[in-house]
């Protein structure tokens, strides 16, 4: 599967901006705390996860970024126009040599444009960076709103 995986793009950058009709969307890592692409990723994730309880809350993000050989906190914003519109919070786990994905979710706006698959390999990307090699593979835990035990 993990071959699929980094294939799933066409070997292409996917760092490199890309054109949606008359915009281009561009994903970087956001790597300093004062970074105000922050604020708007956490706005994103309570826009877009249907319990927003149950997430990171925005304010810890700046004081998690980077981090040592054993653990990396990482950001990745997708944005159009100067505007976050995706993004993505992992983690890089050194003992096992993988990734741990926290978040990961596009605005209504930025949906069906192949944004969240470019985020994924950015992700891929960013995690062989932190590791220096690549990485095993991503944990992905999906939540899914309908199975949800009520309280």
């Amino acid at each position: 599967m993990r071959g699929w995986v980094r294939g799933s793009i066409g070997g292409t950058d996917p760092f490199a901006g890309a054109c949606y009709g008359s915009s281009v969307i561009s994903i970087r890592q956001v790597r300093e705390p004062g970074d105000a692409a922050i604020a708007s990723f956490a706005a994103l994730q309570r826009e877009v996860y249907f319990d927003s309880d149950l997430l990171l809350p925005g304010e810890l993000i700046p004081r998690l970024l980077g981090g040592d050989g054993g653990r990396h906190n990482l950001l990745l914003v997708a944005e159009e126009d100067g505007a976050v519109v995706a993004g993505a919070f992992f983690h890089y786990l050194g003992a096992p040599n993988c990734g741990f994905s926290s978040f990961l979710g596009v605005r209504a706006v930025a949906r069906g444009r192949g944004v969240a698959r470019r985020l994924h390999e950015a992700r891929f990307a960013a995690l062989d960076a932190a590791a220096g090699r690549e990485v095993a593979g991503v944990f992905i835990d999906v939540t899914a709103p309908e199975r949800v035990a009520p309280e």
